[in-house]
């Protein structure tokens, strides 16, 4: 089975309660700063086109066009795509959702002039050929915004694991009610075989994004941490969000 299969396979046993857990985000009061926070970042546009990379049960997707964007969502999850459709009805919000892999998108050059992702790129066998994708599909000027994190890193990092050790078990803690049953470590052990598992980000983002021709970069640091490494100081970033554009 090809690795994007297997994600799927993963993401599909967990959509159930991943779509239960953003049917409740969706009504909290948090959704009022993630949608400031995309904006802050966006196009100054009064109606933009917005791609939603990955997105799931619709979270991302829901949001944008509540504030009267056009939406559509692509995710490789047949399961999440289900959810995201129920979701958006449920809401009243006509939002285009097609199965797709994001490392190879099926639009033209210049579609969008937003893109947004959400916990995506790190699960990506391909992340570079995934930035070239989003870059290629995006309008002159349009913007990625990308939240994500080093989820991974301290299976490669040893400086870091101890430094989060305690912060990953309540995050488990917290995230357990939305499992059913189903177990993580079948995406622990897909994860130590992918690329971005092993890379201290944004600063790779920021490299690869730069080197395909993204520029005016900008990003915040959430739930970052002090790491001593040989006998230095560092500065790593438990999750993120960064912009970049076209």
């Amino acid at each position: 089975m090809k690795k994007l299969e297997e994600i799927a396979q993963y993401w599909d046993e967990r959509s159930r309660g991943y779509s239960e857990h953003n049917w409740e985000e969706l009504d909290d009061e948090n959704r009022i700063r993630w949608v400031n926070t995309i904006m802050r970042y966006a196009p100054e546009q009064e109606r933009l086109s917005v791609l939603d990379i990955g997105c799931g049960p619709g979270f991302f997707s829901i949001l944008m066009s509540q504030c009267g964007h056009q939406v559509t969502g692509v995710d490789y999850s047949e399961k999440m795509l289900a959810h995201a459709c129920e979701n958006a009805k449920a809401r009243s919000q006509n939002v285009t959702f097609r199965r797709m892999d994001a490392q190879r998108l099926d639009f033209p050059d210049g579609t969008f002039d937003l893109i947004i992702s959400r916990n995506v790129t790190w699960c990506m066998e391909e992340p570079v050929q995934a930035y070239q994708e989003w870059l290629r599909v995006l309008r002159k000027g349009g913007k990625i915004v990308n939240f994500d994190g080093n989820h991974y890193l301290h299976n490669f990092d040893p400086e870091f694991s101890n430094a989060t050790v305690k912060e990953r078990q309540k995050e488990l803690d917290a995230h357990e009610r939305y499992l059913h049953d189903v177990n993580p470590k079948m995406m622990d052990d897909i994860a130590l075989e992918l690329p971005l598992s092993k890379e201290k980000r944004p600063e790779w983002d920021f490299i690869t994004l730069a080197a395909l021709g993204a520029h005016k970069f900008d990003v915040e640091l959430y739930d970052h941490i002090q790491v001593v490494k040989e006998g230095k100081k560092e500065f790593y970033a438990k999750s993120f969000v960064l912009s970049a554009q076209k």
